[in-house]
């Protein structure tokens, strides 16, 4: 993977990577024929949402390239990470309302 930004033109910050990580389907599977057990994705369902993830080698053989979905997961990461932080937020100043108030009702009983 030639990832480097030397190598790279029109880098463009992934966007709706949480919205489309949601829509991923993970399974386990079993290859025709074979026993054991993998984990993963299907390359068609991946070709809906994330179609760059997916290389078609013929009409029958179709692969995903788990490395273009780290990005997504990365930016899915990150976007949760901002949301927990908004709510931790919201929780501290709903627990300072809430000694406020706790004191407030002390002095009055």
């Amino acid at each position: 993977c030639w990832c480097s930004n030397i190598f790279s033109d029109n880098i463009i910050d992934l966007s709706n990577a949480l919205e489309k990580v949601c829509k991923l389907r993970g399974v386990n599977f079993s290859f025709k024929g074979e026993t054991k057990v993998h984990a993963g994705v299907i390359a068609q369902e991946i070709n809906e949402v994330i179609p760059e993830s997916v290389e078609k080698n013929n009409d029958d053989k179709w692969s995903v390239n788990y490395n273009t979905i780290v990005g997504y997961l990365i930016e899915s990461i990150k976007e949760l990470k901002k949301e927990n932080d908004a709510y931790k937020t919201t929780i501290t100043k709903l627990h300072q309302d809430m000694n406020r108030v706790k004191e407030a009702l002390k002095i009055r009983y």
